[in-house]
C-alpha cells in the first residue's frame, strides 16, 4: 500500500475542440481512481489558451468524490495557480530534454488531498451539465402538472451529429388547446406539441385567443464549455413555468421562445467552444450555412419568422446566456444603437 504521505503529480493535456484549427482548450472534466493510494495529488493542465482566468482571482476547480458523496464541491483543491508556461520552472517545461509544454500556452495547477481508499474523484471546470441532463429536465417539466400547461416543445432542427435540438414556446395556458397552434417550423418531427411563430402573434389564455404580444427569445450553450449557461436557463425555466404571480404576469404579457442548448454536438463531444465542424457558432450569425451551421441557420430563420409573423409585435428581447472565463458575477453585453455596427 502507498505511504499515507505519498505524493504524485500529473501533467495533463486537453484535447482541442473537434476539427478546430484554433486549438480551443478551456473546459476540462476528468476522473481519477485512488485504489490503495492516500496522499497528495498534484495536477497541471498545461495547454490552456487563455492568458487571463478567474483561477487567478480565487476560482477553483470543482470536485466530486464518490466516497464522500457530497456532490460537486468548489473548495476542495489547494495551491491553485494559473500561470503562463513561459514562466514555469524549466523542470516542468522539459521532459527528457524535449520541449513538450508550449511556452505560448498556460498552465492551471492544483493539488488535492486523497483521504479515501478505492475512491473515484471527478474534477471539472464547473459542475457538468450534459445533453442527457437537459433532456431529462425537459421531460420532468412535461410531467409537472402546472408547468406543462404553459409550454409546448418541439424539435427546432437536427445538428450535424443528427441530435435533436429542442425548442420551447412558453405562454400562459398555451398547452391547454395545442390544436389551435399551426406548424411554423419547416419539417422535423415534434416531441410534445409544435411551437409556431404565430403563437407570438396571438397567444392563448385558457383556450381563448389574446391580442398580439411581443416575443422574448432565450438561448443558451452556444459555447459548450460555458456550462453556467445551461444552469442559468434551467433556473429561468423553473421560474417562468412556476406558480408565482410574477411568472404568470410575464407569461400573460409575453411569448417566450427558448432554445436551451444550441450547440448540442459540442456538449456531447466535450468541446470548449466549437461545433463538430470546428466552428464557433456565435461567430456565424451574419451568414449561417444550412449545411455547416444547421442549428444557427434554423434558429435565425425561426426568429425571423417570429419577428415578422402576421400580427406579431416583434421580438422585445433576445437573451443569449453564456459564461465568462475572466469576469465576475452576472452582467450583460448588449447592442448600443448609437454605436457603429462594428462595435455593436
Amino acid at each position: 500500500a502507498a505511504h499515507p504521505q505519498a505524493e504524485v503529480e500529473y501533467d495533463l493535456f486537453l484535447d482541442s475542440d473537434t476539427q478546430s484549427s484554433a486549438g480551443h482548450t478551456q473546459w476540462f472534466y476528468f476522473a481519477v481512481r485512488t485504489h490503495d493510494f492516500r496522499g497528495r495529488a498534484h495536477f497541471r493542465i498545461v495547454n490552456l489558451r487563455k492568458r487571463k482566468s478567474l483561477y487567478q482571482q480565487g476560482m477553483q476547480p470543482h470536485c466530486y468524490s464518490l466516497r464522500r458523496n457530497k456532490g460537486w464541491e468548489p473548495f476542495s483543491c489547494e495551491d491553485i495557480a494559473y500561470i503562463a508556461n513561459s514562466d514555469l520552472p524549466a523542470k516542468f517545461r522539459r521532459k527528457n530534454g524535449d520541449e513538450t509544454i508550449k511556452p505560448d500556452l498556460n498552465t492551471l495547477a492544483f493539488s488535492y488531498n486523497v483521504t479515501q481508499l478505492d475512491d473515484e474523484i471527478y474534477f471539472a471546470a464547473y459542475p457538468p451539465y450534459s445533453y442527457t441532463m437537459m433532456s431529462r429536465f425537459l421531460g420532468q417539466l412535461h410531467g409537472h402538472a402546472h408547468a406543462r400547461r404553459h409550454f409546448q416543445r418541439s424539435e427546432l432542427c437536427r445538428s450535424i451529429g443528427q441530435l435533436p435540438v429542442p425548442a420551447l414556446v412558453i405562454s400562459q395556458d398555451i398547452a391547454v388547446t395545442p390544436d389551435i397552434v399551426s406548424n411554423g417550423l419547416e419539417g422535423g418531427p415534434t416531441s410534445v406539441a409544435t411551437p409556431s411563430p404565430s403563437v407570438g402573434a396571438e397567444g392563448f389564455e385558457r383556450g381563448r385567443p389574446r391580442g398580439p404580444r411581443p416575443a422574448i427569445a432565450v438561448i443558451a450553450r452556444q459555447h459548450p464549455g460555458e456550462v453556467v449557461g445551461s444552469w442559468s436557463v434551467q433556473g429561468f425555466l423553473k421560474f417562468i413555468l412556476g406558480p408565482s404571480a410574477i411568472a404568470r404576469k410575464l407569461r400573460e404579457a409575453y411569448v417566450f421562445h427558448v432554445v436551451p442548448m444550441v450547440n448540442v454536438d459540442g456538449v456531447v463531444h466535450g468541446n470548449s467552444r466549437c461545433t463538430l465542424a470546428g466552428v464557433d457558432p456565435n461567430r456565424v450569425w451574419h451568414d449561417p450555412n444550412p449545411i455547416i451551421h444547421p442549428v444557427v441557420y434554423a434558429l435565425k430563420q425561426y426568429l425571423r419568422n417570429v419577428a415578422q409573423g402576421s400580427g406579431a409585435k416583434g421580438i422585445e428581447l433576445f437573451l443569449d446566456m453564456h459564461g465568462h472565463s475572466a469576469k465576475f458575477g452576472c452582467f450583460f453585453y448588449g447592442s448600443n444603437p448609437l454605436a457603429s455596427i462594428a462595435n455593436a
